[in-house]
Parts: C-alpha cells; sequence; structure tokens
C-alpha cells in the first residue's frame, strides 16, 4: 500500500515540477523569436518578403529552377519528368534536387498566388524562425530547467549567426539548417522514448517527424543515428533492450519507408553515384578541427566559430560536474555524438562512398549539438561550481571559465553587430541585404543571349563552382528567361554533357584534341559558347570554325560556324519544348537520331517506337525513332 501512494505522488511531483518550468519556457522562446524577427527584418529586409526582388545567392537560384520545373510538371499530374533545357534533355523534377523537395512542394500548392520567387523566400524567413525555436523544444523534452534551456537557447541562436550555418542559410542551403536545429528535438524525443511508459505514442511521433525530416533534408537521418547511437552505448546496462532495437533498426526503416517515393527514382537515376564525384564540402584535412576550434573562419577551408571551444569546454565541464547522473549521462552522450560529427566532418570523406554526404558541413551540426551540454555545464557552473569553497581548483576553474564566457559573450555581440552591416569586411554570410535582386553579369548576359542567340541550336555555357556569375549557379534562371537551351548546368557535376570550370563533358578542357571538339559541338548542336576561365578562352581562341563576338569583364562569347540541326539523321522542326514536351513536325525518313537523350519512360503521341542509340563517350543514349509520323510530340509517362 505504501508503495502505491508513493509512486502516484512522485508521479503528480514530477508533473508539477514539469509544468512549473512552462512559464520560464515560454519566456525564453518567446525572446529568441523577438530577437531573431528583429535582426531578420534588417538583414533580409522584411520588406522585400512579398516582392519578386529573387534571391538568388548561391544554391538559392538552383533551388528557384527545380520549383519551378516541379510546378510546371505537377500541371501534368508528373513528380519527374523530361527537361530539355539543360545536357541535351535529362530526367527532371523530384530526383535532380533532393534538398528543394518541399519549396518544390509549396509551390505545386499556391503557385496560382504567389510566384516561386516569393514562396522561396517566405519558406527561408519561416525556417530562419522556427530554427531557434529548436533549441527550447529539446530543452523542455529533456525537461531542463529555465536557466539550462535560456543558455542553451543563447547558444543556438548565437550559432545561426555566427557560424557556417549563417552562410549555409544565405547561401541557399536552407533546407540543411533547419534540418540540423531540428536534429536536437528529435534526439531529445529519442531520449523520452527511452524514459517515458508512453513509449508507443512517443515512438509514433518519431516515425512522422523523421520521415518529414527525411523528406525536408535527405542527410537528416545520419546525425541522428550517430547520436542514437551513442545515446544506447553510454546508457547500455540500464537502457530497454527492446527499445534500442527499435531506436537503431525499426526507426530508420520506417522513416526510410515513405520517403522511397523520391529515394527510388533518385537511386535509379544514378544520382547517388554521380553526387559521389561532386568536389563541394568533400576537403580531408584533420587539422581543420583545431582551426575551427580556434575560430578561423574561412582561413585555410576552415569555417570555426569563436564559441566553438567555450561550447567544447562547457560541454566537457558537463560531462563531468552534471547536476544529476542523469544529466552527467545525457551530457556525456551528446558530447560524444557532437565530436564524431566533428571528426567525421574533417575526415568522412576520405571513404569514397562518403563523398555523396558532403562530410564538412557536418561539423556545425556537431557543436550545435554540443549547445545541450554545455548549458548543462554552464548553469552548474554558476549555480554551484563558482562559489565551491569545498574544493578551490573547482571554484578557481569554474570562475575562469565565466570570465571567458563574459569575454565571449561580448566578442559575439559585435559578431552580432558586424553582421547585421552592409559594410565591405568579413561577414559569416552575405552582407546585408541578403536580397539584393540581379546583379551586373545577369544584366549583361540576359541581352545579349536574347540578342545574338536563337533556339535554332544550344548554348555551351560554363558554369563556375565558385559563382563567377552574380555569386549563383544561375544558370536555370538564364535558361527560363532567354528560353534557350544550354549545355553546362543548370548546376556543376550534374550531366556528362556539363561544363565549367574549364572542365568539359567531365574532361579537363585541353585535353580534348580540336577534332573531338567540333565532333562534340555537332553532337549537341552547339550553336555559341560562353566562358569565363582563361583556360576555355585559350582553346576557343585558337580553335577554327569558332568565332569571338562579344566579351564583360572575364567572359567571353563565341558563336560556332556550322549547320544548326536538333536531327543527327532523318530531318524535321522542333516546333515547340517545354518541361515534359518536345514536339517535331515535318519528319522524314524511316527513322531519325534526334539529338536529345533518351530517358526511361519517354513516350510519343502518337505511339512510335522509340530506342536507345550512343554516340561518342556520352554514357547517356540519344534518341531513335523509328517509322515516325510526320508530326508527334514526346513526354514521359
Amino acid at each position: 500500500m505504501a508503495t502505491e501512494l508513493i509512486e502516484p505522488t512522485s508521479i503528480e511531483a514530477k508533473t508539477h515540477r514539469s509544468f512549473s518550468r512552462f512559464p520560464g519556457l515560454i519566456l525564453v522562446t518567446c525572446c529568441v523569436i523577438l530577437m531573431q524577427a528583429v535582426l531578420i527584418s534588417i538583414s533580409f529586409p522584411i520588406t522585400e518578403l512579398w516582392t519578386d526582388t529573387p534571391l538568388f545567392h548561391n544554391d538559392a537560384a538552383f533551388h528557384w529552377y527545380e520549383m519551378k520545373v516541379a510546378v510546371d510538371l505537377a500541371q501534368e499530374g508528373k513528380l519527374t519528368g523530361y527537361d530539355p533545357f539543360f545536357g541535351a534533355g535529362y530526367l527532371g523534377g523530384i530526383a535532380s534536387n533532393p534538398s528543394a523537395k518541399l519549396g518544390a512542394l509549396v509551390a505545386i500548392m499556391f503557385h496560382r498566388w504567389a510566384s516561386e520567387i516569393v514562396i522561396y523566400k517566405v519558406l527561408s524567413i519561416l525556417a530562419a524562425l522556427l530554427a531557434v525555436v529548436c533549441i527550447p523544444l529539446a530543452s523542455r523534452w529533456l525537461e531542463l530547467d529555465t536557466l539550462t534551456t535560456a543558455i542553451a537557447s543563447a547558444f543556438g541562436f548565437l550559432l545561426w549567426w555566427a557560424s557556417w550555418f549563417r552562410w549555409f542559410h544565405t547561401t541557399g542551403m536552407v533546407a540543411f539548417v533547419f534540418a540540423s536545429y531540428l536534429f536536437p528535438p528529435y534526439l531529445a524525443g529519442i531520449v523520452r522514448y527511452f524514459e517515458t511508459h508512453r513509449a508507443h505514442t512517443v515512438f509514433f511521433w518519431l516515425c512522422i517527424v523523421g520521415a518529414f525530416a527525411l523528406f525536408y533534408h535527405p542527410l537528416f537521418l545520419l546525425p541522428v543515428m550517430c547520436a542514437a547511437g551513442w545515446y544506447v552505448l553510454v546508457h547500455w546496462r540500464t537502457i530497454n533492450r527492446a527499445k534500442s532495437v527499435a531506436v537503431l533498426l525499426g526507426l530508420p526503416l520506417l522513416i526510410l519507408l515513405p520517403n522511397l517515393i523520391w529515394l527510388y527514382p533518385v537511386y535509379r537515376q544514378g544520382k547517388v553515384a554521380e553526387l559521389t564525384t561532386m568536389a563541394y564540402q568533400s576537403l580531408v584535412d584533420v587539422t581543420m578541427i583545431g582551426k575551427e576550434l580556434l575560430g578561423w573562419y574561412g582561413k585555410s577551408d576552415a569555417h570555426g566559430s569563436p564559441l566553438y571551444a567555450p561550447l567544447l569546454l562547457a560541454s566537457l565541464w558537463g560531462c563531468i560536474r552534471s547536476a544529476s547522473p542523469k544529466q552527467q549521462r545525457i551530457a556525456f552522450a551528446w558530447t560524444s555524438a557532437g565530436l564524431t560529427l566533428v571528426v567525421f566532418a574533417a575526415v568522412g570523406a576520405v571513404v569514397t562512398t562518403f563523398r555523396s554526404f558532403q562530410p564538412n558541413r557536418f561539423a556545425p551540426v556537431g557543436y550545435l549539438l554540443l549547445t545541450i551540454p554545455a548549458a548543462m555545464g554552464l548553469a552548474q557552473i554558476i549555480r554551484h561550481d563558482s562559489k565551491n569553497r569545498m574544493t578551490p581548483v573547482v571554484r578557481w576553474t569554474a570562475q575562469f571559465l565565466v570570465g571567458v564566457f563574459v569575454l565571449v559573450g561580448t566578442y559575439m555581440a559585435n559578431e552580432l553587430r558586424r553582421e547585421m552591416s552592409p559594410a565591405p569586411f568579413g561577414h559569416y554570410g552575405t552582407e546585408t541585404p541578403e536580397v539584393k535582386g540581379l546583379g551586373t553579369y545577369s544584366g549583361w548576359i540576359l541581352p545579349w543571349l536574347n540578342a545574338h542567340t536563337t533556339k535554332e541550336a544550344r548554348v555551351l555555357f560554363e558554369d563556375s563552382k565558385g559563382r563567377v556569375y552574380d555569386g549563383a549557379h544561375i544558370l536555370g534562371y538564364y535558361a527560363f528567361q532567354s528560353d534557350r537551351e544550354f549545355i553546362g548546368g543548370p548546376f556543376p557535376f550534374h550531366h556528362f554533357a556539363g561544363f565549367w570550370d574549364s572542365t568539359l563533358f567531365r574532361k579537363p578542357i585541353g585535353t580534348i584534341n580540336v577534332d573531338q571538339m567540333q565532333r562534340y559541338l555537332e553532337l549537341y548542336n552547339v550553336g555559341w559558347i560562353i566562358v569565363h576561365s582563361e583556360d576555355s578562352k585559350r582553346y576557343f581562341d585558337s580553335m577554327p570554325g569558332v568565332v569571338p563576338l562579344d566579351g564583360f569583364r572575364e567572359i567571353k562569347t563565341y558563336m560556332v560556324i556550322q549547320p544548326l540541326s536538333f536531327f543527327i539523321s532523318g530531318a524535321g522542326r522542333v516546333i515547340e519544348r517545354g518541361h515534359n514536351r518536345i514536339v517535331l513536325a515535318d519528319l522524314t525518313g524511316d527513322e531519325i537520331i534526334l539529338k536529345y537523350h533518351f530517358v526511361p519512360g519517354l513516350r510519343s503521341d502518337p505511339p512510335a517506337t522509340l530506342v536507345p542509340v550512343y554516340r561518342l563517350d556520352d554514357p547517356d543514349p540519344f534518341l531513335r525513332i523509328i517509322n515516325p509520323p510526320s508530326q508527334l510530340t514526346l513526354k514521359t509517362q
């Protein structure tokens, strides 16, 4: 009987303590949202939210193009479809840009009321506002007190503005940043699953939120499984084995299953192998760990923050001196997982398979995970250890760390001020204002395309990993606005028929002999060339049959002197083409071979026999049509 009385009383007391934290949690959450909203209204600025001025820095322009493709395909009830504007035709849509899926879905739903440009900006703002709520939410799930919650929230807020996260967000990697901030509360939910009696309900919501997060960004699951593994390992002697199996095996499986709708097309089109060849964020350099701990940013490929070292020190303190054994175990598991991600970021790309994960980007995710154990450690220092009279060494060390955080806090406040300034000194992200519209390169290139090119041929356009053209991968916008087909783009690495930084058809341009280049230009029906690199300019300056035209800054343009035709064999006309639609007319001959690629699922109306045929060393086949009618329309099923 005594046990029956004690247990309800204990639960009631625990519930009372939990609810008593709500006012503090609400106050902390409101404060970080308010501060975030104020700073965003300055840096964005908020007056540009509903205008059609584009936010095209770096990857954002590529995401915009994928949203535009998705909207066009959705009009025909398609998730994927034929895109003739790049790479001599490829299967575009949901599999082409896995991190832009939510933006594409929202654009499909609301395209009648708002442009893709506006929708992208709204999603960017919402992600920024909701991201800072995630740390207070994680603290709530872990039942941390108000002081610890406030400290953790401050750390998360500062990392958003003064770390690589800021660059990621302003450079168009909005989905990755928000998915990273969703990671701590999700891990806190896993902790709650192990500790609660209502495990089935919590597990259900972990599956739902996890499936959404993986749909939102394809890299969400990797840090989750890393952290969950560490939590199980630290608690191995006392943890429920069945729940461990459910989290480590059942949860990822149930998260993956509903996402097969887009994972399978990515796999089927060979996009995973293609991503493995990408050079972005896959540097192997163990010294980056130390450089980033020292706060180096933009030096020797390091992207540190002044907050990283204090976070690590406070986290280690939390592992040793937290208020309770439970908090110590949580601090140890979260710190171990965070450091694992930091090490993975520095050396993970040494394994070829991991290159497709772009390991370098996980360094700030690891430090974000340290915000919780660091808050536990700093709260313990403030409450007890800085006043500890029993152990002078503990007191002196704690007081030293308080001084460190006061200095770092002052420095970080100045970093926020600098980040808001439009002055031309170093920033973590793009300079204020973020929404700048089109730049000078676009102002020259778009009129040039309209004046000097036609739809009769393609433009061989040299893209840039360093984003020469107004700081963005903006070729999708150029193709859409000029209604021209490009070879090269809408993003480097995506196609064999691609061109970036003097790399053409996956070879250094200087290794391609003139005869081979002439065959390439004929095969892909290239009528004009736009380049920026010195190697490319030297090559085409000396090539017969290629005539220099104009130039702007480092850009140089050329015309190719050759017959222009989209037909390898047979004859006809391309009278219309758009997303998932090519209309051919006046077709003659027993068969025709187009200078467009064949893709699985391609069909013609009226029906004709479509077969793949390979040309030169292009691994993607071209389209052969046997016994064609005089006119037909090509589209995917």
